[in-house]
């Protein structure tokens, strides 16, 4: 038996230590709350790869339209009438 002093807590039987060396307050946790914060984490990485998603594709719309404005740009800087500007805008 070990007398606790001003501000010790007791640590309950659901509580898991994680460092063996270091197992004072601040080496315990409870289940419970370790459960909650496992499951934020999950949630905060799905929502890092639905914007990683999406920023690839965006990053990806990007780049084709950037190809589409340089083709065109090209179609109607080497034409020499309006037939042939009408045809660049056509093969968009």
């Amino acid at each position: 038996m070990v007398c606790l002093g001003y501000g010790d807590k007791i640590v309950g039987d659901n509580a898991v230590c994680f460092d063996r060396f270091e197992c004072s307050q601040e080496g315990f946790v409870c289940k419970s709350e370790l459960d909650d914060l496992a499951n934020e984490y999950e949630g905060l990485l799905d929502k890092q790869n639905e914007l990683t998603n999406r920023y690839n594709e965006l990053v990806g719309v990007y780049e084709s339209t950037v190809t589409d404005y340089r083709n065109l740009k090209r179609c109607v800087e080497v034409a020499s009438t309006l037939k042939d500007v009408q045809v660049c805008t056509s093969e968009l």
